[in-house]
This record gives structure tokens, sequence and C-alpha cells, in this order.
């Protein structure tokens, strides 16, 4: 169990209604009087109560600027906000993703440009932002985006086959073989994107 603020803000308040003590022009002659008292213990114990009064009745007047403090540790541990930053990204990202496989490309391309103007560094964006725009029948566009992909990720198998394919809706077969040539290289034969590429080379007509 979580131990209560409030013996903690006492604390703090009883160092600040030190500090504020301190700072009033009377201190210097209560000192003072103290001093010269100090062979009477009697006094001595009566003034250093009347110091503590003093103390408790400053502390009950800043207890009220307090409340910040005490909502502060209440609050738990926290999410930064770079934290929350991202999951809100990773969660629009699905978004797009969704609206990628349901070929609403519109709505998609919509979604991923927000994307790629709030991460501009994000590889998979630009390459969905390719692939939905290729999808559309906006060519020139796609083949921006998968550059950009590419630039940020050359290693990047997705945007390496979809290039790939957009190269031969272009009819720049050598390109596209170029593309499967640098799969081969980073995934081998046998990975996914490699097939699919190779293929749509094989079934490509002129």
């Amino acid at each position: 169990m979580n131990a209560s603020p409030l013996p903690q803000a006492l604390e703090r308040s009883k160092d600040q209604g030190d500090a504020y003590l301190n700072h009033f022009l009377f201190i210097d002659l209560f000192n003072t009087i103290t001093s010269s008292m100090k062979k009477d213990s009697r006094l001595k114990i009566g003034l250093n109560y009347l110091k503590r009064i003093l103390i408790a009745f400053l502390t009950f007047f800043l207890l009220a600027g307090l409340q910040p403090t005490f909502a502060a540790d209440n609050s738990g541990p926290s999410t930064s906000n770079e934290t929350t930053t991202a999951e809100s990204f990773e969660t629009k990202l699905e978004k797009a993703r969704k609206l990628v496989d349901q070929k609403k490309w519109k709505s998609a391309i919509s979604e991923l440009k927000k994307l790629s103007k709030a991460n501009k560094s994000n590889a998979d964006v630009w390459n969905l932002l390719g692939f939905a725009a290729r999808n559309s029948g906006d060519l020139k566009n796609s083949a921006t985006y998968y550059k950009k992909a590419l630039s940020i990720d050359p290693k990047h198998l997705g945007a390496l086959e979809y290039q790939g394919e957009l190269f031969l809706k272009l009819k720049q077969v050598d390109k596209a073989k170029k593309n499967l040539e640098l799969l081969k290289t980073y995934c081998g034969t046998s990975c996914a994107e490699y097939k699919d590429l190779e293929k749509d080379i094989k079934n490509y007509k002129k």
C-alpha cells in the first residue's frame, strides 16, 4: 500500500514554513532575545515552543498551495508523450493497413499521407502509400513513394517487390529484374517477395 502523501506534504510544508519564517523582519529580534536568554532553560524551552507555533501557523496557510503536490503524488506512474504518440501512430497505421486490404485506396492514401507527415522516416508508411497509389492508377506518385521508402530502408523487401511490379507496369522489365536480384541477395529465393516478383516477371507480357 502506498504511504499517504499528507505526512510528506506536511514535512515539506514545515521546511517551507522555516524558510518563510526566516525571512520575516522580526526574526532578528527573535534571535537576539533567544540568545540573551540561553542561560534560562525554561525561557529557552518556551521560546522554542513559540517558534514551533509560528511555524505551524504558517504551515496552515501554506497547505492550500500544496494541492498540485498532492495531485502529483496520487497520479501514479504516467505514460510518456513519446509512448502515447507511438501507440497512437501504430493504431493509425493498422487502420490504414485495413483500408489497403479492403482496397479503399482513396481513404487509405488519405490516412497514410497524414502518417507520413507525423513520421517521415517510416519506410512502411511510404511503401503502403506506393502500393495504394499504384493500385489507384497514380503511377507517378507511386514511384515517388517507393523511392522514398527505399531511401529510408534499402533492404525493405515489400518496397523492392512492389517497386518491381510498378516497373513492369511502366514496361521497365530490366529494372524489375534488378529488384529481383536485390531480393535474392537480401532474402534468398524462398521468401514470398522474391517468389511473387519472379512470377510476375515470368508472366509479364509486353
